[in-house]
């Protein structure tokens, strides 16, 4: 699978949270377009700025509230 700058900067975030091919390829394709896929990491790196725990279920929650935003 070809995958843009955007989202080959997002799977190591995502692995960090779970480790698992099917959920980063998952969140990657539900997210349909580099705008969701910024979100999805700028989400990421300001829970960490903040001391923030999240885990890949935020993730998969804030999926929802983008594919509700379409």
């Amino acid at each position: 699978m070809k995958y843009s700058s955007a989202a080959k900067k997002l799977i190591p975030k995502l692995r960090k949270l779970w480790d698992n091919d099917d959920y980063v390829k998952g969140i990657i394709t539900f997210a349909k377009s580099d705008k969701n896929i910024i979100k999805i990491s700028h989400f990421i790196d300001m829970s960490h700025h903040m001391g923030k725990k999240i885990t890949a279920d935020d993730i998969s929650y804030l999926l929802e509230v983008l594919e509700n935003e379409s």
